[in-house]
């Protein structure tokens, strides 16, 4: 007999029962729960005996000689023989076949006993059928037979040789034995089918629960499926709603960028207006007066403002060529040797006036060994350095723009450091400053001029050359740094274009 217990019946979702795991576990509780009841059943007719036999037949006499009924003995003895073996299966071994005909063979000799010890009082007989009607709660037929046959062998026995203790009278009679046979026979053949109809109910009724089980478990499958579908839907609408909320960001960052520009641009084409419409304005002026000479030296002065002015033209020109060509990469340099220390000769002697105009000083120093020639575009270079250092000059006006220059072999760069004493950046405006069309205060467009263009120009020249300009440090009416710099050599470098050794001295203009 299966060992499952009724815990499966109560968890019917449990997808490894079938209809005959629920067919075993129902008999199992049923078998423990009337093995119980038998338990408590034969205790109580024992007692029942006991008090029976003291009560109604404690004595037997002979004269006046009296000593213990045999009734008592067979009361205490033979009743508790009967009922403690199989009280000690039930603790032991319950809802087991043996058991069960045990406890079949228990209540039929306590029937027999206490029709013995009632004395064959036919009212006593009913506890046979009263027996054989609680042995049908096991509703196992088998439990009957055991019990049936146990009672027509004490009958036919006890109706043979001891007749007065079954019937109550004093000769035998097979025909009482066959009668009282068929009366049990009788109830049998119901209580029976009574077992086999109710065990049928029992397996329809797990046939019903193994199928609601089994439709149980296909229903948390799927609800576990459908559940994990929309998890995972969850997740995908999270992170789709994640890249949403991303692209918006990026949407709207683009979006404030492409205002930022149409407002650096409109302000870019109204410096440039003004750029242009200055030095238009003072050629046509002057052009008029040369037209109409009159004194020597007023028509020198006005040539040289018109060629100042056309030079300033000719500039801005440029820087918006130099940029259109840059935004359409049609902008090339052309890798030769250049010598450091020349370019920055030109550019002192070129901007040395500007300076000297304003009244401030232009120092340039090594202030390391320096190689005497390095692979880059001299032409993109001198812009690079005339335009850095004529901003410098721009805006300083007392104290001196300083240009030091060092190398350093093992990062493989030449370092260009422009250093003035002018006004200064205000932090906030420093990340402005090389966006295209932008200046860091519009307010100085109205006082020092420019584009917007220049340092967007720089870097973007710098980076072609293989190296970056940047501000290096910048504080407000103190002064600050920009840095230019260059590597020592070109990766995968023609041999041709190989620089010569460094030089050794130290130089200062």
């Amino acid at each position: 007999m299966s060992t499952l217990t009724a815990t499966a019946i109560d968890r019917p979702a449990n997808k490894a029962l079938t209809a005959d795991d629920y067919f075993r576990a129902q008999n199992d509780r049923l078998y423990r729960r009337t093995d119980i009841l038998f338990a408590v059943l034969l205790f109580a007719e024992w007692l029942g005996c006991c008090l029976w036999t003291f009560y109604f037949s404690p004595l037997t006499y002979n004269g006046l000689q009296s000593s213990v009924h045999p009734h008592v003995t067979a009361a205490l003895f033979f009743g508790g023989l009967i009922t403690l073996f199989p009280c000690f299966l039930v603790i032991n071994a319950p809802s087991n076949w043996l058991t069960r005909h045990t406890i079949a063979v228990a209540q039929a000799l306590m029937s027999s006993l206490i029709i013995h010890v009632s004395g064959g009082r036919i009212e006593s007989h009913f506890h046979i059928f009263g027996s054989l009607a609680f042995l049908a709660f096991y509703r196992d037929w088998t439990v009957i037979i055991t019990a049936t046959v146990i009672i027509a062998a004490d009958h036919f026995f006890r109706g043979i040789y001891y007749p007065q203790s079954v019937y109550g009278i004093a000769t035998s009679s097979i025909s009482r034995t066959f009668e009282h046979a068929t009366w049990v026979i009788f109830e049998d053949i119901f209580l029976i089918y009574s077992c086999l109809y109710s065990r049928k109910e029992m397996r329809e009724i797990a046939v019903h629960r193994a199928e609601q089980a089994q439709t149980n478990a296909r229903i948390e499958q799927e609800v576990e499926l459908r559940t994990e579908e929309l998890n995972h839907l969850t997740e995908v609408l999270k992170h789709n709603n994640l890249d949403l909320e991303n692209k918006n960001k990026e949407i709207e960052a683009e979006r404030q960028a492409a205002l930022d520009a149409n407002r650096a641009k409109s302000e870019f084409l109204t410096n440039m207006s003004h750029e242009l419409r200055t030095p238009l304005t003072a050629i046509l002026g002057y052009a008029e007066i040369i037209s109409e000479p009159e004194d020597p030296e007023v028509v020198q002065e006005a040539a040289q403002t018109i060629q100042r002015n056309g030079s300033h033209l000719l500039a801005l020109l440029n820087d918006i060529l130099d940029l259109s060509k840059m935004d359409a990469h049609k902008l090339h340099v052309q890798f030769e040797p250049v010598s450091p220390t020349q370019t920055l000769r030109a550019v002192n002697d070129l901007l040395k006036v500007r300076a000297d105009e304003k009244r401030i000083g232009l120092v340039t120093s090594f202030q390391h060994p320096i190689p005497e020639y390095i692979v880059s575009d001299d032409m993109r270079l001198k812009q690079i350095l005339i335009n850095l250092v004529g901003n410098a000059i721009k805006f300083t006006d007392k104290g001196e723009v300083s240009i030091f220059v060092h190398s350093d072999e093992f990062e493989n760069r030449l370092y260009f450091d422009i250093v003035d004493t002018g006004i200064g950046i205000a932090p906030e405006n420093q990340h402005k400053l090389f966006n295209e069309f932008e200046q860091a205060d519009n307010s100085l467009t109205r006082k020092y001029g420019g584009t917007g263009l220049g340092l967007t120009i720089v870097q973007r020249l710098a980076r072609l050359l293989h190296g970056d300009a940047y501000l290096l440090k910048s504080t407000p009416h103190i002064g600050s740094t920009f840095r230019l710099e260059l590597p020592l050599t070109l990766p995968n470098q023609n041999p041709a274009l190989q620089p010569h050794a460094p030089t050794q001295e130290l130089v200062a203009v």
